[in-house]
């Protein structure tokens, strides 16, 4: 008798732990992340089909800021927002100490450069746009863009 007792609570067990892990295994796939499915910068592309743009003139105080998340569009049912992209920053080497970049996107000139932006989703969806800023026309210019820069 003690063994189809045995035999009784195993079997019990087993099919409540199989009705378990299917009642929260469902649950908790459904509830995943969603990855973002559109990424970019809300500024007009060129002919070339580049974004570029000038900043804000420099202020008295010798500087001029910019955040960047502000000029970006992310998906809005993205599981991870604004907060988590990844910012990167390519700059001429003889205008690297002009110009800086944060990690949450604040863009600080302190003299009018050239500036190449890019903007990454850190959420596994692999988005990323790029924003190129031209303020100074004598100044080195990226090497992918050809031809003159506005117009």
């Amino acid at each position: 008798m003690s063994k189809k007792i045995v035999l009784f609570v195993i079997l019990f067990f087993a099919v409540a732990g199989v009705i378990l892990v299917g009642i929260f295994g469902t649950q908790a796939s459904g509830s995943g992340n969603v990855l973002a499915t559109e990424l970019y910068f809300d500024v007009p592309a060129g002919a070339d089909g580049k974004k570029m743009m000038s900043s804000p003139e420099i202020g008295e105080e010798g500087f001029v800021t910019v955040l960047l998340s502000d000029m970006i569009t992310l998906s809005e049912d993205a599981t991870y927002g604004k907060e988590s992209l990844s910012y990167s920053m390519s700059v001429p080497d003889s205008a690297k100490e002009f110009v800086t970049l944060s990690s949450n996107g604040w863009l600080t000139f302190y003299k009018s450069v050239n500036v190449i932006i890019t903007v990454r989703t850190t959420d596994g969806s692999n988005l990323s746009d790029k924003l190129y800023y031209f303020n100074d026309m004598d100044g080195d210019k990226p090497s992918d863009v050809e031809g003159p820069v506005f117009g």
